[in-house]
């Protein structure tokens, strides 16, 4: 395995970092606000007692450089990590960045190129993902550009290192971290005789991290051989609660003429589950132009929840929501439309959902017992329309964005804090000012 020793550049600054005796725990939902010069702040909101606390923590940025629209933070709330891109540079290079918001630390742990769209890609490009417990970070990359090899990069928060843990010569998409924090998943693309066959071999891989090792893979069948039941590529990978399982949507590349659905490896038995089959026969009667997609939802260890938008050719556009039971392999209607954003509270059973007819956000609770009965919370009916739902660390408020339009793309308006008990809202307008060139949402991070 390659290690490299990391050293704090500390090319971003905070300027009006206010440091105090004992950091402070409480959260806050942030915003990077970006300026045409490339001037940068973190505006912090606190919707704590009722109030609203706004602070603002300046960057200096880059030049040459901005943050791009992927930035997480560690589920701790401590660490915000970016994704700088370049305005002078070809290629499209990327530089990692974390900022540790209780010291001010930076820390510049990679640059490279980031995994690019696939052609037709359908899903999720999971390309920078915490692992649960805040002590790893794993980047989905290449260091050089004329590799197109793309490799998974795990950095160690607490020894500053950089390993790149998979290091052979094919290329992983998308990493998915297991819930106690010591592998994750990853899909490898072996095209090594693409030439000979016409397609690549693809398989589900398994890594330890204190090991450096891969612990087991499960081979995705071919889509040229035109199964049913297992059909192309994967994507979306989300592991069960007590990581047993990992559920996937197959089929991630546009154009596929296999029917797209969501399937459930069992890691121990090395048996992979059909989830959803809403056109089982469109490959053997030769259907063309088959569409679907699936957002995917765990919302416990028994109970996955899929939402599905899907289509033929001349037939009408069908949109449901359904839960599965992993257990009995039986599938339970929930209603009739499709979530594209879910967000299940950390600490209860509340599950928020953004509807995409209407970008609607909705809370609900799921009993599984009474049948799989679907109730909503409080006052969540009446909630406004919005995109990036985050719920607190303690679970006690779900902030969201609405934006000028309704479309997640466009500018933002304003943050919604909901209270998870009762579903009331409260708005917060920030003022911007003039002086704006975009703004992200970041999500709730230590004040």
């Amino acid at each position: 395995m390659k290690h490299r020793t990391i050293v704090s550049i500390g090319l971003w600054i905070f300027a009006n970092f206010i440091m105090a005796a004992n950091a402070q725990t409480l959260q806050g939902y942030a915003l990077l606000v970006v300026s045409p010069e490339g001037a940068s702040q973190l505006q912090i909101i606190g919707p704590a007692n009722g109030e609203f606390d706004m602070q603002r923590k300046a960057l200096t940025a880059l030049e040459g450089w901005y943050p791009s629209a992927l930035s997480i933070t560690s589920p701790n709330g401590e660490w915000v990590a970016f994704l700088l891109a370049s305005l002078v540079s070809t290629g499209d290079p990327l530089l990692v960045r974390l900022v540790n918001l209780d010291s001010g630390e930076t820390r510049d742990i990679a640059q490279g190129f980031l995994a690019g769209s696939e052609a037709g890609f359908v899903g999720t490009l999971q390309n920078l993902a915490w692992s649960p417990d805040g002590r790893f970070l794993a980047l989905n990359m290449t260091l050089a550009q004329e590799s197109s090899d793309l490799e998974i990069f795990i950095y160690s928060v607490s020894d500053n290192r950089l390993t790149n843990l998979t290091n052979d010569e094919y290329s992983q998409m998308h990493v998915a971290w297991s819930p106690e924090s010591t592998r994750f998943v990853t899909r490898t693309d072996d095209c090594s005789q693409r030439s000979v066959n016409n397609y690549c071999s693809y398989t589900l891989d398994i890594f330890d991290v204190a090991d450096n090792s891969r612990l087991t893979s499960f081979q995705l069948p071919n889509p040229a051989l035109g199964s049913v039941e297992f059909a192309g590529t994967a994507c979306e990978l989300r592991w069960s609660p007590e990581g047993s399982a990992i559920s996937y949507v197959s089929s991630c590349t546009d154009g596929a003429q296999v029917p797209r659905g969501v399937y459930l490896w069992n890691i121990a038995q090395d048996e992979a589950a059909q989830v959803t089959s809403f056109t089982p026969q469109a490959t053997t009667q030769g259907i063309p132009d088959f569409q679907g997609w699936y957002v995917p939802f765990w919302y416990d260890s028994d109970t996955l929840v899929v939402s599905a938008d899907y289509m033929l050719p001349n037939r009408p556009e069908n949109t449901e929501t359904l839960a599965y039971n992993v257990v009995e392999g039986t599938r339970h209607m929930l209603f009739p439309e499709m979530v594209t954003e879910w967000a299940l509270n950390p600490v209860s059973n509340v599950m928020a959902a953004r509807l995409a007819q209407t970008s609607a956000v909705r809370l609900f609770t799921l009993d599984a017992a009474d049948n799989f009965t679907l109730e909503q919370v409080g006052e969540s009916g009446s909630l406004p329309s919005g995109c990036h739902l985050s719920w607190s660390p303690d679970g006690a408020t779900l902030a969201y964005v609405t934006t000028t339009s309704g479309y997640c793309a466009d500018s933002i308006q304003s943050i919604i804090f909901v209270d998870g008990t009762t579903g009331e809202a409260r708005e917060y307008v920030p003022e911007w000012g003039d002086d704006v060139w975009y703004i992200l949402p970041i999500g709730w991070v230590k004040q």
